[in-house]
């Protein structure tokens, strides 16, 4: 149901915002990733597959939008 007490916009910017927080809280207490000159290769491995998941993620969008266009 719908209330106009909330934004409905906010809800999900709201939702994807505490997702990056907890993200950040994560790499930083668990898995020690910080900005000293030891956790460079940390820093490199970590932006490698942030790289790849986002191809992974916007390859399969573009080409299921390219598969959905020829049907």
């Amino acid at each position: 149901s719908t209330t106009s007490t909330v934004w409905p916009v906010a809800i999900p910017v709201l939702l994807a915002a505490l997702a990056i927080g907890q993200m950040g809280i994560h790499l930083v207490f668990f898995l020690h990733i910080s900005s000293g000159p030891e956790s460079t290769n940390n820093i490199l491995a970590l932006a490698f597959g942030i790289f790849v998941v986002g191809l992974v993620v916007f390859g399969s969008i573009i080409i299921m939008a390219n598969l959905n266009a020829n049907m």
